[in-house]
């Protein structure tokens, strides 16, 4: 038997900068029942709309899932995958829920539900953070080639390359928008994505005997941006294969691991429906 899903409304505090930031949710005694569609285009599931709580700042209701009489937030498949491409903790939160904030001007939040990124798993963003590599047809990855074997026994050579073609992507975070149409069903309507970008790229390589040698490169903003614009448009197209609704893309720039402040949003697009 299929778990139901519920919505209640969820306590999002709308900063760039919070710590130990964890959803808070409450019951209501006059809940609307509502349906929804699932991607498949199979018969809909009874949700839970529950009351928004009046408070002076702007929250998402979020989507949980039903297991008998207990409620849980409907995570992502990739949820705290985030930690290893972000080095530095505020850069996580100031991401995370920046991107929430910045939401609001394309999703309104007394119209569309909040849910975790649903539409890609750990091996598709992997795969896209992944190096790209000329020889394998079927890879994916949105940064650029190395240029050379990564051989222990050539680690100096390999050092060169790191240097000459750092990593510009670091992670890719999903938030998906639900909205309620006419018939009262809940559906997919929009997705805000955010390219998060090394300001300093960490490289690592090992020789012959295990020795780890490591660096930094220091990126250019400009060039940086102008790299992850590129990378849009395979994301798009993987995401209009079975959804075609609003995708609002950012670009956050991270500081370096060591930094005592966060990163930044520093560019921000939508692709409308229908839009590749």
């Amino acid at each position: 038997m299929p778990k139901k899903q519920t919505f209640i409304v969820s306590i999002m505090a709308l900063s760039l900068v919070l710590s130990g930031c964890v959803p808070s949710f409450m019951k209501s005694d006059q809940d609307d029942t509502v349906k929804v569609n699932d991607s498949e285009g199979e018969d809909s599931e009874e949700m839970i709309v529950s009351e928004d709580i009046k408070t002076s700042e702007t929250y998402y209701r979020s989507v949980l899932e039903k297991d008998g009489d207990k409620n849980s937030l409907d995570t992502s498949q990739v949820r705290g995958l985030i930690t290893a491409g972000v080095d530095n903790r505020l850069d996580v939160d100031a991401l995370e829920m920046g991107l929430i904030r910045l939401s609001q001007e394309q999703f309104d939040p007394e119209k569309y539900f909040f849910k975790e990124g649903q539409l890609f798993d750990t091996e598709q963003i992997h795969s896209w953070l992944y190096r790209d590599n000329p020889d394998d047809k079927d890879n994916q990855g949105l940064n650029p080639a190395l240029g050379v074997k990564e051989d222990p026994a050539k680690y100096e050579q390999v050092i060169e390359a790191e240097k000459k073609n750092p990593k510009f992507l670091s992670y890719i975070h999903e938030q998906d928008y639900y909205v309620q149409n006419k018939d009262d069903e809940l559906q997919l309507g929009g997705i805000s994505i955010a390219l998060s970008l090394y300001s300093e790229y960490p490289y690592s390589v090992l020789d012959e005997n295990g020795l780890k040698y490591t660096g930094s490169v220091k990126l250019g903003k400009e060039e940086v941006i102008s790299k992850a614009k590129e990378s849009i448009e395979p994301i798009v197209k993987k995401i209009r294969a079975d959804h075609d609704v609003p995708i609002m893309f950012t670009l956050f720039l991270e500081q370096p691991r060591q930094s005592v402040v966060p990163g930044n949003f520093v560019a921000s697009t939508i692709v409308g429906e229908g839009e590749i």
